[in-house]
């Protein structure tokens, strides 16, 4: 009797056990990669110090994971723009001369914008931190931008179709192609004003740039009924 109520009791033990362990399995699947990472630093942890740089490697490890988040929907914005720019066939089957929608400027936001584009040309200057692993062309294209509206059209155009990505509406007329992802769209009125000063005047310092891109326009060259419909939507803040 006192063997079978040794066995009962490791048997419950180990019923314990593979309780335990499927419950540790079923939470590092739910965490992905970074699960697996904990389960291996863990097992290479002995002491506080290690502890600390295992935690470390964690965050660093989120911190990638977002980051690469934010580039691509960065990168999905440059392929709009670029179909969006596309010269389209006339219904005699010409090809009909089209320019830039818009131009990605990567810029320095501590520094005054560049002010060396066409008035009708549509620059979104981004940050060159979020740029970092994105290509753009040696020189932008802000030339006059025959075949498209005024650029306070398409500015607008573009946070509708963010607003409709950060709002999650479904868009079943639309392809998957013409879809964007959220991000921040801040309007920079003075181009004595760095991007940096109309991100903050925006209240938009506190959004997190490993995980939305940042996209300040310059309005001052739109009209001054352009610029108050502007103002009156922008800045465009991705919800949180």
């Amino acid at each position: 009797m006192c063997c079978d109520a040794g066995r009962s009791e490791d048997r419950e033990q180990r019923d314990c056990d593979d309780q335990a362990d499927r419950r540790h399995r079923h939470r590092q699947g739910g965490n992905g990669a970074i699960g697996l990472f904990v389960c291996f630093a863990a097992h290479r942890a002995d002491g506080s110090d290690d502890i600390a740089i295992v935690r470390q490697a964690i965050e660093r490890a989120r911190c990638d994971r977002y980051r690469a988040m934010q580039l691509a929907r960065l990168a999905v914005l440059v392929k709009w723009l670029d179909a969006s720019s596309i010269a389209p066939r006339s219904p005699m089957g010409d090809t009909v001369t089209m320019g830039r929608w818009a131009e990605i400027i990567p810029v320095a936001f501590d520094e005054l914008p560049p002010t060396d584009f066409d008035p009708m040309a549509l620059s979104l200057f981004v940050s060159i931190e979020q740029t970092v692993g994105l290509s753009f062309p040696d020189v932008a294209d802000v030339g006059f931008p025959v075949g498209q509206l005024r650029p306070a059209a398409r500015l607008e155009h573009l946070r509708l179709k963010v607003e409709d990505a950060a709002m999650a509406l479904p868009s079943p007329w639309r392809s998957q192609n013409d879809t964007l992802p959220p991000m921040a769209i801040v309007g920079i009125t003075d181009p004595e004003m760095t991007p940096q000063d109309a991100v903050d005047a925006a209240g938009a310092s506190e959004i997190d740039l490993d995980t939305f891109p940042v996209i300040v326009a310059p309005t001052w060259a739109f009209s001054a009924k352009e610029r108050a419909e502007i103002e009156a939507r922008f800045p465009f803040l991705p919800l949180r």
